[in-house]
């Protein structure tokens, strides 16, 4: 299973890609609201899976030092 010790972290640089795609900032011809519609969503897609995955098995999102 896909394991990420900072999956928390993860979410919230997705959800600020979000944000800067809903201004046009990143993925976008021209500044504005609501610039890149389904790009956002993608982004807020993304964030929703990785905040479920951080929730569903936490036990499994730890960092485990191999010897």
């Amino acid at each position: 299973m896909f394991t990420v010790p900072y999956i928390g972290l993860t979410c919230l640089a997705i959800l600020i890609a979000a944000v800067l795609c809903f201004f046009g900032v990143i993925h976008a011809s021209s500044f504005g609201l609501n610039a890149a519609p389904m790009v956002m969503f993608g982004y807020l897609g993304m964030a929703v899976v990785m905040f479920l995955m951080s929730v569903y098995k936490k036990e499994d999102n730890v960092l485990v030092e191999e010897d």
